[in-house]
């Protein structure tokens, strides 16, 4: 028997065997965003605690590295359901309420984008070789408020589109001989359903 009422696979926390894992690309986008996020926010506890001004700043260069390697996959994910590329039809007043929220997101990145990237290019995930001058520059473009600003716009496009129906998912189980199965959980196709509800009410 496959038990279906378990959770995610989660690296930190649940790891059992048989729990869900992401099984097409909107899936795989869906769980690294909520990842990272969670990386996001304990950094954040980690900011909220310093004292330092150079520990602070330290903090913040993380953030913004865990930022940006959120925002491919929420871009990619957002673009395949944009885009009918999960292979999963969205309705159009879902689709329009994705797009709301994420031009939200968009607004918020694009005001310090240049700046977010040159940080993480230069001073966080490589060390370029820069003058003294330039490293200070690029320590001072270090602006919380902004990187607070970006963060807010990220759970309301989330939540939203977690709910989406595109996501498929795997499972390990096992049957009655004890043999190890394998379940792919699909999106439902609510408009062949809704077919056969208006058929059976003619009849």
């Amino acid at each position: 028997m496959i038990n279906y009422n378990e959770p995610i696979y989660d690296p930190f926390n649940k790891r059992g065997p048989t729990y869900y894992h992401p099984a097409n690309d909107a899936a795989i986008n869906l769980i690294a965003i909520q990842l990272i996020y969670r990386d996001i926010e304990v950094l954040f506890l980690l900011y909220k605690e310093a004292k330092e001004n150079h520990v602070k700043k330290l903090i913040a260069k993380y953030i913004i590295i865990e930022i940006l390697s959120a925002d491919r996959y929420i871009c990619n994910l957002v673009n395949k359901i944009v885009s009918g590329t999960t292979g999963y039809i969205i309705e159009s007043d879902l689709l329009l309420k994705v797009k709301k929220l994420y031009k939200q997101y968009k607004d918020a990145k694009k005001k310090k984008q240049n700046d977010l990237i040159a940080i993480r290019n230069k001073l966080g995930a490589h060390r370029d070789q820069l003058d003294l001058l330039t490293i200070s520059e690029l320590w001072d473009k270090i602006d919380f408020k902004a990187i607070i600003e970006i963060v807010r716009t990220v759970p309301p496009l989330f939540n939203f589109i977690k709910d989406l129906n595109v996501y498929c998912w795997t499972k390990k189980g096992y049957d009655e001989n004890e043999e190890e199965v394998i379940a792919i959980i699909q999106p439902i196709d609510y408009s062949n359903i809704k077919f056969i509800q208006n058929k059976n009410e003619k009849e």
